[in-house]
């Protein structure tokens, strides 16, 4: 299995599959089946997922994420999942049919059983369907389980849902599909220093395609199992300065001359919980501007904190 280098494959394991990106309570109720599902207490849950996702390789228009990649593994493993098998989303593995997939999961993986949810799709072009993928490994005495729609006040949970939701800037809605507070995992990274300059200076992260309003947020931040510190966060482009760059996430936390937040180092890697969303990003005609907006923004913060 040359996309899997390091699998143990002689393991006990139910094998869930799928993008899992949000990691909603869809997602969740899936893991938990596979869970029950179990025979003894050492077979592992093991979650198969696809980086990048397949969205981006196809290229679908306006296309982003939920979440990055290792806020995916911190849910999953969350969710009670032993075991995640990243497969990379290759040209050769996008064209795998659907008998050549299935192939995969009986004589490689061998799982003892499959969970998948009910719109399940694989193999080239998604040619596969849940019904196949019962037929073809029912013959192999590996049964599948079959998650059904799952709703929240009418409403089918699901990854495109949650991404118009956060687009929107609606955190509430999202939060209910997701099943937490939304939050996203990176590392501090360099910035302009434009915030400095105007007397609020931030910490940034960066991050590319993420389904998230381009605008002002109350956040809380905070490395793993360290404390959290409240702050309020700009996530956008700087359109007053620096437009059509890569969205970034700059963080300032207002009435704190100090803090053990200033030995975050660049690289160092934090997690930020999106709180509450102020307003949308603003184009500025000058810095003074800005500085009044970014003045009535902490206000808010101020009020919360």
């Amino acid at each position: 299995m040359s996309f899997l280098p390091d699998f143990d494959k002689d393991l006990k394991r139910i094998l869930v599959i799928g993008n899992f990106d949000g990691v909603h309570l869809g997602h969740q109720k899936l893991i938990e089946m596979a869970t029950k599902k179990r025979s003894e207490k050492n077979t592992r849950i093991t979650v198969m997922t696809f980086e990048p996702h397949p969205s981006l390789v196809f290229g679908v228009r306006n296309f982003s994420l939920i979440q990055d990649y290792e806020s995916r593994y911190c849910c999953l493993k969350s969710a009670g999942a032993d075991e995640i098998l990243r497969i990379p989303f290759t040209d050769s593995f996008l064209h795998l049919s659907s008998l050549e997939f299935i192939q995969i999961l009986r004589d490689l993986v061998k799982p003892e059983a499959v969970c998948i949810g009910f719109d399940f799709r694989f193999g080239f072009g998604g040619e596969g369907t849940v019904t196949e993928l019962e037929a073809e490994l029912t013959k192999a005495n590996i049964p599948v389980y079959v998650l059904p729609r799952h709703e929240i006040l009418g409403q089918k949970v699901s990854s495109s849902r949650i991404r118009e939701l956060l687009k929107q800037g609606n955190l509430a809605e999202a939060e209910k599909m997701l099943g937490r507070k939304h939050f996203l995992t990176g590392s501090i990274s360099p910035g302009h220093g434009i915030g400095k300059n105007l007397g609020y200076p931030t910490l940034n992260l960066k991050f590319k395609d993420l389904s998230l309003a381009f605008g002002v947020y109350l956040i809380q931040v905070f490395e793993l199992n360290g404390p959290r510190i409240k702050a309020i966060a700009n996530y956008g482009v700087s359109p007053s300065f620096h437009n059509n760059e890569e969205p970034r996430l700059e963080i300032h936390f207002p009435n704190q001359s100090s803090g053990f937040w200033q030995n975050w180092g660049l690289g160092t890697i934090v997690r930020v919980e999106l709180e509450q969303f102020i307003r949308k990003e603003q184009q500025f005609s000058d810095p003074e501007a800005l500085k009044a907006q970014i003045s009535s923004d902490i206000r808010y913060y101020e009020e919360w904190n």
